[in-house]
């Protein structure tokens, strides 16, 4: 709440709020009408604002209130920025139906959340729940898992049904133009794929051909989306929204679909499967991105002549964007990259990694070779300084195991080492592990070196603490030591 906020005592105005009208007030709001704007990424280096409806926000509730039920709702997670479409579902699809939502900055939280025990839904992307299931995070009484915003693994679905404790997994798919969730799926025990499901209530599903043509059942196509859910258009972008939003040949006269530009295909069973994006749009930790927007701000810098990004998979088994560039003159840096691209771009959105390239690979047609694009360097930016503290050395020690390179340096950067949010749950338990400190995940994005964490680390451990884990390290010492190794030490030490 903003500071200097009034507070209302409703003891003291009762004689007020018994003159009031008994029933709902009437707004004069109508379902066509625009209920919020959320940005997504565009490919051309513009963000496009999608406009949704009230009868479309309103529509994916009535569907919440159906698939969660009222008990898991009195204790739902809330994780999701309010500047990405998942929080219209998390706090309206729960508090509008009278639940509870605990909320925290970061999935990865729950596992610290004092109120962990009272959560029984919880939604996330499938590489936070991978990661809070690595650590034991997921608390005993979490009785659904909504997993959505990237392709979720079956593999994980079967950890997570293996807890024993978890339900129901959904698999959540939808994109923003078509406010949400556009189509479930309740993976069941035993399952041998993870389909996206059935479409949600008053929604739509086209499989087409290159012709706007329906193709038979298991031939992949491409998917568009009708019905209820369907936004407006984008803001100010009456172009893209004829692109993308065409007319329904099954609907209503006036009536549109939006074409994702996803492949799926249809099962016998009525349920989609999913093949993959059509164009260069990816998800990254259950962020949208489009790699031609990176490419553009790249380009924009007057040392680039050509620039590419491309998603590869790093050491620690996640996801990373790694851009590859052509200098028009000199050699740019990576920092200098980075910060060029920080001045325009989300953090989700600048990449790890940066590979200098005189020219790049191209097929025999003249287009891009991604498949040849080569792996980067393991390292980061700065110039390698060892550790000097003992903490200093355990941390180097973690992010090696954690990030999977072999040299780390207190002057490395651990963002630009190929680290994430979500493997910093795993930083915080290893820290945890071997030095005893509890550390927030907010710390190491304000710390992001190995210094200045170590720093910060022997700053907030108490004395006695410190103590202690000298001691432990030294009993742990000695205990490899034989009686003569130990006597002869303590001689030469006094």
């Amino acid at each position: 709440l903003p500071e200097g906020a009034e507070p209302v005592f409703l003891d003291g105005v009762e004689d007020e709020l018994r003159a009031l009208p008994a029933g709902p007030p009437e707004s004069g709001v109508l379902p066509e009408n625009l209920s919020h704007v959320i940005f997504t990424s565009g490919s051309t280096g513009r963000p496009k604002g999608v406009m949704i409806r009230h009868e479309s926000t309103v529509t994916l509730l009535h569907w919440l209130r159906e698939t969660v039920t009222d008990e898991e709702r009195a204790g739902a997670l809330g994780s999701t920025s309010l500047s990405f479409d998942v929080a219209v579902a998390e706090v309206f699809g729960t508090v509008c139906w009278g639940g509870t939502l605990y909320l925290v900055e970061n999935a990865l939280e729950l596992a610290t959340l004092p109120e962990r025990d009272r959560v029984r839904y919880a939604s996330m992307v499938p590489t936070a729940a991978a990661e809070l299931l690595r650590t034991g995070g997921i608390p005993a009484g979490v009785r659904t898992l909504g997993l959505g915003g990237e392709p979720l693994p079956l593999e994980l679905a079967r950890a997570v049904q293996a807890t024993g404790s978890v339900e129901r997994v959904l698999n959540l798919y939808g994109p923003t133009e078509d406010t949400t969730y556009s189509t479930c799926a309740v993976v069941p025990p035993g399952a041998e794929r993870v389909t996206l499901g059935r479409p949600v209530a008053n929604t739509r599903a086209y499989v087409l051909d290159g012709e706007l043509r329906p193709v038979p059942a298991g031939v992949v196509g491409e998917l568009y989306l009708a019905g209820a859910g369907l936004a407006r258009g984008y803001a100010g972008r009456p172009d893209l929204t004829a692109e993308r939003f065409l007319p329904d040949p099954a609907g209503e006269p006036g009536s549109r679909m939006y074409r994702v530009m996803d492949r799926v295909r249809w099962l016998p069973d009525g349920e989609l499967e999913y093949f993959g994006r059509t164009d260069f749009q990816v998800k990254v930790r259950g962020f949208r991105i489009e790699l031609g927007e990176i490419e553009a701000a790249l380009e924009r810098h007057p040392a680039v002549h050509r620039a590419v990004a491309a998603v590869r998979d790093d050491a620690a088994g996640g996801r990373r964007i790694v851009a590859y560039v052509v200098p028009a003159a000199g050699e740019p840096t990576a920092a200098e990259l980075r910060a060029h691209l920080r001045a325009g771009l989300p953090e989700h959105m600048v990449p790890a990694a940066f590979v200098i390239l005189e020219e790049l690979p191209l097929t025999g047609s003249g287009k891009v070779n991604r498949r040849a694009l080569p792996a980067p360097e393991p390292g980061g930016d700065a110039e390698y300084a060892p550790p000097t503290t003992p903490t200093e050395e355990r941390l180097c020690a973690i992010w090696q195991e954690v990030l999977g390179v072999a040299r780390v340096g207190v002057h490395d950067n651990y963002f630009e080492l190929g680290g994430h949010s979500l493997l910093a749950a795993r930083v915080v338990a290893r820290v945890r592990e071997a030095l005893g400190a509890e550390l927030p995940v907010r710390t190491l994005f304000e710390a992001p070196t190995v210094a200045q964490l170590a720093a910060w680390l022997d700053e907030q451990r108490p004395e006695q603490q410190l103590e202690e884990w000298e001691v432990a390290e030294t009993e742990d010492l000695l205990a490899g030591l034989s009686d003569e190794e130990v006597r002869r030490m303590l001689e030469e030490m006094e």
